[in-house]
């Protein structure tokens, strides 16, 4: 699940070729789900974020996601978030 008005950006950076901006933009997008309380969609998003990061093996995107899994834990009780952190560990 991403945001509607967010997905015309994310394809521009994908298309464009800077797939670290992408990833980076897809980790700020899932954070601010999270700021919004919006878990399922954060994770959603995360998720995307980290399998796109896993074929780049960029260090920034790295750190970002690490940030965000940290963000994250308190909430592992929710399904979406213990997914998403088992997937990321």
């Amino acid at each position: 699940m991403e945001c509607a008005g967010c997905a015309g950006s994310a394809r521009q950076y994908a298309a464009d070729g800077y797939a670290r901006d992408h990833v980076l933009y897809l980790t700020r997008t899932a954070r601010a789900h999270l700021q919004l309380g919006d878990l399922d969609a954060a994770c959603a998003v995360a998720t995307n974020s980290f399998t796109q990061n896993a074929t780049l093996n960029s260090s920034r995107p790295s750190d970002a996601l690490d940030d965000l899994r940290d963000e994250l834990a308190p909430h592992r009780n929710v399904r979406a978030v213990r997914d998403f952190l088992q997937l990321s560990a």
